[in-house]
């Protein structure tokens, strides 16, 4: 896992790292889809927002904003 849930907004390079690093060495074309982690679960939990339940915008704007964030340090090991 490429963070740890229970400690908010806690990206774990050294996971992300050797994970590019098994990726690359594979020599095969992958797609990288991720979760929310501990980015978008925590912000998503603070604003009740779920699978089930409707959640107001600005919630949901934050969520997004807090997955973008993930994605970036994601993509900045990737590089």
């Amino acid at each position: 896992m490429i963070t740890d849930k229970s400690k908010p907004f806690s990206y774990r390079s050294d996971v992300a790292s050797a994970l590019v690093e098994e990726i690359a060495s594979s020599d095969e074309k992958v797609v990288v889809v991720h979760g929310g982690g501990s980015y978008g679960h925590t912000v998503a939990k603070r604003h009740g927002i779920s699978t089930t339940t409707p959640s107001p915008g600005p919630g949901v704007s934050e969520t997004r904003a807090a997955m973008y964030e993930l994605d970036q340090l994601l993509c900045k090991s990737m590089v």
